[in-house]
């Protein structure tokens, strides 16, 4: 956070980092330039890159009759992170340096505004939100919203040198110059605490009432301006009572405060509303509403232009109000999802995060600003949707096939009256981002219900199982070649490249077979356990495993028979094998919505372990050997959770979201993917963190890769008359 500009807590997740610089002239063009990094990167692989952007001239309705309207061009120039989600940022006038909070990852980077690289990341609490920096003893203080506390972190050496307890939820801050103090506007508590820098240390705590969230430092008045997000109001509390003398009725939704100190005044952002309230601190009463862009976050005031900087988020813009006129005089569009603004005093600079990873960096025209390339072309974007394909009704699920490198999507047809009817459902074929293909594969009275799908590497054919229809569809290429009546209801496939068989779970109670198919021919049925329902293969020994939902074993497959059965807990659902230690993990849900991981080693059950939340899927990662197990939770839980296993023990408890539906590692760049069905999003992990989310068409369930173009294919499963699948490149 800059000058006390604070992001509030419903501001939309981002799964990369930007901040924009932005240099402002009283010519005819402005340019600004962009820093450009994907997550996990060093900052010896950050790239920076120019990026012509477009502007326009605004002229803004305010209670100041006199608008200037100035036309200007920027260059933006976009920075690498190594953190997650940014929230804020501050500059360090002192180290020429920039802090930046990164929610995801409960960290800090700090970028180097000479290279505009990230020099040092910083392990702070979880979900840091506002970040100030206190030039009087050098520190950057830091408020994590997920454990009530503020971190202290030493410029001199980027290490957290103390930790101080505030109350429930502190989002905004703001440093008092003329006291030694920080102000943190904690918003659950309905309060604001004082800390001493000297001590670091609350020395006192104002009870304010409502939901403070952003706070600025009015160094004239010796006063602290509180913005309130539910009563629209805004706060002043003199630091020397530590009291309120007055309340600021301003615009719809406050959400982030900076202070002018040639003028008197402060400004404020409002989002439900899309504008700026400018506030005099004489009166302590709004003397001008600025119109900026749509849903304006963080602000930044520029000292050397008089200007005040707004990151508009869903406009996509900065705006750029002259504090002489109260007006806009220049708008600047920027890649996608402005947070928030900090000046650079030093290179006459404002850096905007901004969602996706890299920072840029807007000149005012006033510093020695330079980019640091001037590459024309455009910034690498990892994790951003490049597509959205229109398939068939209902897409349920997908599947990739090598040998044609077509990804293949069922449509269940579900929602049409008429295929519902006539009994149709169909395969969308897709090559890279494009249909190429569409395939009948079921038509009659009884409904066919398909309900998974496999690719066989031997033949290069797609398999498909039906639920009501009992058979397996046969695809080659964009032709259906076959389809094997079972006379079982299934509900997995799964291929063994060893003796190249498909074999199908078939889930019928009380007993159930596994159909066992060789091309396009059912070779045998072997009887498994009540209710089978999943398929893994362990290709140490070639044994199939077969999980028995209403059974209490597990059923272990050679070839077309039994050779054991494992003894498990009741309620096994999914099942997937570990290369690094050769053993296969069983998912298991119990009574009561709990549930446990077993671990299975050839035949003998090795280990177990509490997940807490029903588990419901898996995906092993070869980077770091961790097996990801996804406990959805459901509604009446509201929060899944992924749990990092290492072998039997649990190496990080991962929060993603609510309502999660499906698992996917990525090879391209070793990060995992999980999709969020109520947020319209998939959560990017790496290692134990979340470091993004993507925000998708519809409400995303299945996953598949494609290694040929290092997509990831997301099924929309809104269950609508025309489907969706977003396409996200991780390149």
């Amino acid at each position: 956070m800059s000058n006390g500009s604070q992001s509030g807590p419903d501001a939309t997740l981002s799964s990369t980092l930007i901040i924009i610089v932005i240099i402002v002239t009283l010519t005819t063009t402005m340019s600004y330039y962009a820093i450009n990094y994907p997550a996990g990167s060093s900052a010896a692989s950050t790239t920076t890159t120019t990026t012509p952007v477009s502007t326009s001239s605004t002229s803004s309705t305010s209670l100041s009759t006199s608008s200037t309207s100035v036309t200007s061009q920027s260059s933006v120039q976009t920075t690498a992170n190594d953190g997650g989600y940014a929230y804020s940022l501050a500059y360090d006038p002192a180290k020429g340096e920039l802090f930046v909070a990164n929610s995801l990852t409960g960290t800090v980077s700090v970028i180097s505004d000479s290279t505009n690289a990230v020099v040092a990341n910083v392990t702070v609490g979880p979900q840091p939100y506002g970040v100030v920096y206190d030039p009087a003893k050098g520190e950057a203080f830091v408020t994590s919203e997920g454990s009530d506390i503020v971190s202290v972190i030493s410029d001199s050496t980027n290490t957290v040198v103390a930790n101080v307890t505030v109350g429930q939820a502190p989002f905004g801050v703001a440093y008092d110059s003329g006291k030694g103090e920080i102000f943190v506007a904690n918003y659950e508590a309905s309060t604001v605490s004082v800390i001493s820098d000297s001590t670091n240390a609350v020395v006192a705590t104002v009870d304010l009432g409502g939901y403070p969230y952003a706070v600025a430092y009015d160094s004239g008045k010796g006063e602290v301006f509180v913005a309130d997000d539910i009563s629209d109001t805004v706060s002043v509390i003199s630091d020397s009572t530590n009291a309120v003398v007055a309340n600021v009725t301003v615009g719809h939704t406050p959400y982030a405060v900076a202070y002018d100190s040639a003028k008197g005044e402060v400004f404020v952002t409002n989002e439900g509303s899309d504008v700026v309230s400018v506030i005099s601190d004489t009166t302590s009463t709004v003397v001008a509403n600025v119109t900026v862009g749509e849903v304006p976050f963080g602000l930044a005031y520029d000292s050397a232009k008089g200007e005040l900087f707004v990151a508009n988020s869903i406009s996509n813009t900065v705006s750029v109000i002259s504090d002489t006129t109260n007006a806009v005089v220049a708008t600047v569009t920027v890649a996608g999802d402005p947070l928030d603004a900090a000046y650079d005093s030093a290179k006459g600079e404002i850096f905007v995060t901004e969602g996706s990873y890299s920072v840029l960096i807007i000149p005012d025209g006033s510093g020695s600003s330079t980019p640091a390339s001037t590459s024309s072309t455009s910034a690498s974007r990892p994790n951003s949707v490049v597509a959205n394909v229109t398939v068939g009704p209902d897409p349920i699920a997908v599947v990739y096939d090598a040998k044609d490198n077509y990804v293949y999507v069922i449509d269940s047809n579900e929602t049409s009256p008429r295929n519902f009817l006539l009994g149709e459902a169909s395969l969308s074929v897709i090559s890279g981002t494009h249909v190429v293909g569409n395939i009948s594969i079921g038509k009659g009275r009884n409904y066919y219900m398909p309900s998974s799908i496999v690719y066989d590497s031997s033949n290069g054919d797609v398999y498909v199982a039906s639920d009501l229809t009992q058979s397996v569809a046969v695809i080659s290429g964009t032709t259906l070649i076959a389809n094997i009546s079972l006379g079982y209801s299934s509900s997995s496939l799964l291929f063994d490249p060893q003796n190249q068989y498909v074999y199908v779970a078939n889930d019928n109670s009380p007993s159930s077979v596994v159909s066992v198919i060789s091309g396009t021919k059912l070779v045998a049925n072997v009887t498994v356990g009540c209710g089978s329902d999943s398929l893994a293969y362990n290709p140490t020994n070639n044994y199939v495993y077969v999980t028995n939902g209403c059974s209490t074993y597990l059923s272990i497959i050679s070839g077309t028979a039994v050779v054991d059965n494992a003894t498990v807990p009741y309620g096994s659902v999914t099942s997937a094998y570990d290369p690094s230690n050769q053993d296969v993990y069983i998912t298991n849900n119990l009574e009561g919505g709990e549930g446990n991981l077993t671990i299975i080693s050839g035949e003998s059950v090795v280990g177990a372990i509490v997940t807490g939340i029903a588990p419901d899927g898996l995906a092993y990662d070869a980077s770091n050997g961790y097996m990801y197990v996804l406990a959805a939770g459901g509604e009446d839980v509201g929060v899944s959770t992924v749990l990092a296993i290492s072998n039997t023990k649990i190496a990080g408890n991962i929060t993603v979201g609510s309502d999660a539906i499906s698992i996917l590692y990525n090879p391209a760049n070793q990060e995992v993917y999980v999709t969020l069905f109520d947020a319209d999003q998939v959560a990017v992990i790496s290692g134990t963190n979340v470091v993004g989310t993507i925000n998708v068409d519809g409400s995303p369930g299945a996953l598949a890769y494609d290694p040929s173009n290092q997509y990831v294919y997301v099924v929309d499963l809104g269950f609508d008359a025309s489907g969706m699948v977003s396409v996200i490149s991780s390149a």
